[in-house]
């Protein structure tokens, strides 16, 4: 019910009854506290007792009560925008199969893909602790028709990547065709083994697709994963995961929340 300093510390005070003396509830408004005038008087004559349900623990963030909210995520802009360029433009590239092959991928890649997603980790009260999905950063491309290209251009707008595709007569007409917004998003690469890359999306034969895979093993540095699609190329691993964790008690002096336990 209030806090003394002592010296340099701040001691909690706390009111509890006797032992067994008060058995149920309502007995708290028996206690007495001294008014102005001296007198004892019961709590009953100025508090209300009331009975409810409440959350079995509440959760806090900057020190405050916190409430978690579920939303819809947020529609990628630049994936709607080249779902409704397929729409109008698709055709004139694609079959009608493989024109409704992509679509449907568009349409699952909207509620499947992770990227720009986050969700909050439980901790202790006074840390918030969150777990965010983001883009990987830069894919290679490699395809050899437009069904190939344009699936890969899909896959890097719904994962929020940068796409570098290796260079190919076809591929600068089927670029141009891209709604400008789009084609900052994609450009052309002498060798997708040469460039800088996190990964690669591959489309093609897998004798070409083994001999790419020694091309990016021998590279130094991190290991470059080579994906081919099965039929749809597996989104999560064109993700990261970044944990951040906020110790939001910090500047109110607990100390147990600002070290971590060694091992």
């Amino acid at each position: 019910v209030d806090e003394l300093s002592r010296g340099d510390r701040a001691v909690p005070v706390f009111v509890e009854s006797a032992r067994r003396a008060a058995t149920d509830p309502s007995d708290l408004l028996l206690f007495q506290v001294r008014a102005a005038d001296g007198r004892l008087v019961p709590l009953a004559q100025f508090v209300r007792f009331e009975e409810g349900a409440i959350a079995a623990e509440l959760n806090r963030f900057g020190q405050r009560r916190a409430v978690e909210i579920d939303a819809a995520v947020a529609a990628r802009p630049a994936l709607e925008r080249f779902a409704a360029w397929l729409a109008s433009d698709g055709p004139a590239w694609l079959d009608a199969a493989a024109c409704a092959r992509l679509t449907g991928w568009i349409d699952d890649w909207r509620t499947t893909s992770l990227a720009g997603r986050a969700c909050r980790l439980r901790g202790p009260t006074g840390e918030d602790n969150r777990l965010d999905f983001l883009p990987r950063g830069t894919l290679g491309a490699v395809a050899h028709d437009a069904a190939g290209w344009l699936h890969q251009i899909g896959v890097a707008l719904a994962t929020g990547n940068a796409l570098r595709i290796e260079d190919d007569a076809a591929v600068h007409a089927l670029l141009a065709a891209l709604p400008e917004a789009l084609r900052a998003q994609v450009s052309v690469v002498p060798a997708v083994s040469a460039a800088d890359v996190d990964a690669v999306l591959f489309a093609g034969s897998g004798a070409a697709a083994t001999a790419l895979r020694g091309l990016l093993a021998a590279r130094p540095g991190a290991i470059v994963a080579l994906l081919t699609p099965t039929p749809d190329y597996d989104l999560t691993r064109l993700i990261v995961e970044r944990t951040v964790s906020i110790n939001t008690a910090a500047a109110g002096g607990n100390a147990a929340l600002m070290a971590l336990a060694a091992g």
